[in-house]
């Protein structure tokens, strides 16, 4: 078997690892970063436009959506070059934390115009909210309820060590909808912007510079259009993302 890389993934990787010697690594010397003391925003705004203009950051989304429709060989290649660059801004560049993810296919045509395209170019970034205090990131488990009333759902209950939570310009959170019927048929999605909900406290002790936060929904109102997918089916949505 030949596991030589061929001409056009090692272009990638090399075009990869030039830019962020030539440019990433300087700009954490100059502004004399450190992750542990918080990435100011801006600078990561940047090197995530950046990283989208040059074809890098949206890598692994599909050409149809914007994105590069890297193999799943390129996008592997691509992640190795960004741990051997020792560069802390380069997970920026290859959508982290938190790029557009295969998940975000699953949105309807108006929510990809919406959210999704302008999170493939570099534009905003998301957060994922599945993980809870009592459950963990088990999906079967989660105690935030989502009730419908009339054109909208009111979600009540609490996220953390949510990645990106104090920084995204938009959400996909997981809530029950029917307790009964639990992973087949009871867990919806939905899309939810900072304004329907609240930043509690960080994480920073295990999350360093990726600012894990805590997430609140307190009679959080939101419009039903934002519901992603049919309802009660997105246990399949949260494995998406995990997997």
């Amino acid at each position: 078997m030949d596991f030589t890389l061929s001409e056009e993934t090692r272009a990638v990787r090399d075009a990869f690892t030039r830019w962020v010697k030539e440019e990433l690594i300087p700009l954490e010397t100059k502004e004399q970063l450190d992750p542990d003391q918080g990435i100011p925003t801006e600078i990561v705004k940047r090197v995530r436009k950046q990283a989208a203009d040059l074809g890098f950051y949206s890598h692994h989304m599909p050409e149809e959506v914007g994105g590069g429709g890297f193999s799943n060989l390129q996008s592997s290649v691509l992640r190795e070059a960004c741990g051997r660059s020792g560069s802390f801004l380069a997970s920026y560049a290859i959508a982290g934390p938190e790029g557009p993810s295969p998940m975000h296919l699953m949105f309807n045509a108006e929510q990809r115009e919406h959210y999704l395209t302008p999170l493939i170019a570099g534009e905003t970034s998301a957060c994922f909210m599945l993980s809870e205090p009592g459950a963990g990131s088990d999906a079967q488990h989660i105690s935030t309820r989502a009730e419908k009333r009339g054109d909208k759902w009111i979600l009540n209950g609490t996220k953390h060590f949510i990645t990106n939570g104090k920084h995204a310009d938009w959400g996909v959170v997981f809530a029950t909808n029917d307790p009964s019927k639990g992973a087949k048929g009871g867990i919806s999605a939905f899309i939810v912007e900072p304004g329907m909900y609240q930043v509690g406290r960080a994480h920073r002790a295990m999350a360093g510079f990726e600012g894990q936060t805590e997430i609140v929904f307190e009679d959080a109102e939101v419009p039903a259009k934002n519901l992603v997918g049919q309802e009660g089916m997105a246990f399949l949505t949260a494995m998406t993302f995990l997997g």
